[in-house]
């Protein structure tokens, strides 16, 4: 949340909170920056991870696509299991940046899985943290990149060995000339 206080005198403020959700800290009002006095502070205490009753943990889907744009489908569906039961389905669309968020106060063993994944395309998940990253990779017909080479590689290697070798024994031909 934010607070606003006006109209303070000038002195050093000790700041916390009653539920200890952040650290107490002390800040001078006003401070010097830039060589001159600021009296507008915008303050951002360090929230007290060592009270975890007080605060909600955050989550989110990440969807990531790798792929073409043209072939992706309006929206995917994901559903959220919360200790192993059906929690939530959800739907993400490009409009939400293919991102869905949800908080809690309470410790459970949180699974997101993508449902009917759509047709040429393979899913993988993994958890960062509190971030489910779930990636569509499209199927490609083949692995290899078309490089305008249509013939036997094995020609290509042969051609190629001799031009070497040729070039080998004209330029030792030429320094055996030179040395005569």
């Amino acid at each position: 949340g934010n607070v606003t206080f006006s109209n303070l005198s000038v002195g050093l403020y000790f700041i916390s909170s009653a539920d200890d959700t952040f650290s107490p800290f002390i800040v001078s009002a006003p401070t010097l920056s830039n060589g001159s006095w600021n009296y507008n502070l915008k303050l951002c205490p360090k929230i007290n991870t060592d009270n975890p009753e007080n605060m909600s943990k955050k989550f989110k889907i990440l969807k990531e696509w790798n792929d073409s744009p043209k072939n992706r489908p309006d929206s995917i569906c994901v559903d959220i299991y919360k200790d192993g039961k059906l929690f939530e389905s959800v739907k993400l669309t490009a409009e939400k940046n293919w991102l869905y968020e949800w908080s809690t106060d309470e410790e459970h063993k949180w699974v997101a899985v993508e449902r009917d994944v759509p047709s040429g395309y393979t899913v993988t998940i993994e958890q960062n943290k509190n971030t489910f990253i779930i990636t569509n990779t499209a199927n490609s017909q083949s692995h290899n990149p078309y490089t305008g080479f249509t013939s036997d590689y094995r020609i290509l290697f042969i051609i190629l060995t001799i031009s070497g070798a040729v070039l080998l024994a004209l330029g030792f031909l030429k320094v055996w000339r030179k040395n005569e």
